[in-house]
């Protein structure tokens, strides 16, 4: 694949992001998916760990599904 996203770099990585958060599959299967896409698609890594910028994620998908609500 061209893509560097898609290159086998970046899959190790997503793959590594995603055995990180296996974990959270039961009770946030669709944020750990679309985490691993956001992660694996930065040029520039996040300076977090894997797990502490998914609970970062997490606590920005509820306020901003909160702030819907409302």
């Amino acid at each position: 694949m061209n893509d560097w996203i898609h290159s086998d770099e970046r899959m190790k990585l997503r793959q590594e992001v995603f055995r990180a958060l296996t974990s959270y599959l039961d009770q946030h299967c669709r944020h750990v998916y679309e985490f691993c896409n956001i992660w694996t698609a930065q040029e520039k890594l996040f300076d977090k760990s894997i797990e502490d910028a998914f609970q970062d994620y997490l606590l920005q998908n509820l306020e901003n599904s909160y702030a819907k609500t409302n």
